[in-house]
């Protein structure tokens, strides 16, 4: 009886991670396919119809915040707890992954006040879908 006792703390013990990292690049990648597509349909909407330069800049944030929001959701779905910090390490990858795109499109590697800006978000919101991830996920016994 005892050892059918340990086992089964040795599992739970096995089970109760705090962070996935492949939950986290699995967040990331979907999130970043999602961001292209939107992203897509948004130019063809933003090319074909008068929106302002001031109304595009807010379509991409709202773009890249839904994303980053399903990024920490993701994320936190694969732990048990710790959602607010795993959320917040994908919306880190992403903002980096980010800057360093934008770095080597530009040629330009320089941190500005946008780009802590994207970080600042980034950990925002992708903080507030780990929560959402961790809180809906079924719990288990």
């Amino acid at each position: 009886m005892k050892r059918l006792s340990e086992r089964n703390v040795k599992d739970n013990a096995e089970t109760d991670t705090s962070f996935d990292f492949i939950h986290t690049l699995k967040g990331v990648v979907i999130s970043y396919f999602l961001s292209v597509v939107l992203l897509f349909i948004f130019s063809i909407i933003a090319v074909y119809s008068s929106l302002s330069d001031n109304m595009v800049n807010i379509g991409v944030n709202v773009i890249t915040a839904l994303s980053l929001i399903i990024c920490g959701f993701i994320a936190a779905k694969g732990v048990r707890c710790g959602g607010l910090l795993n959320g917040a390490f994908s919306g880190v990858m992403y903002a980096v992954i980010l800057y360093f795109i934008g770095c080597a499109v530009n040629l330009h590697f320089e941190f500005t006040l946008s780009a802590l800006t994207v970080f600042i978000m980034s950990i925002i919101c992708g903080a507030f879908g780990g929560v959402l991830g961790i809180n809906t996920s079924k719990k288990r016994r």
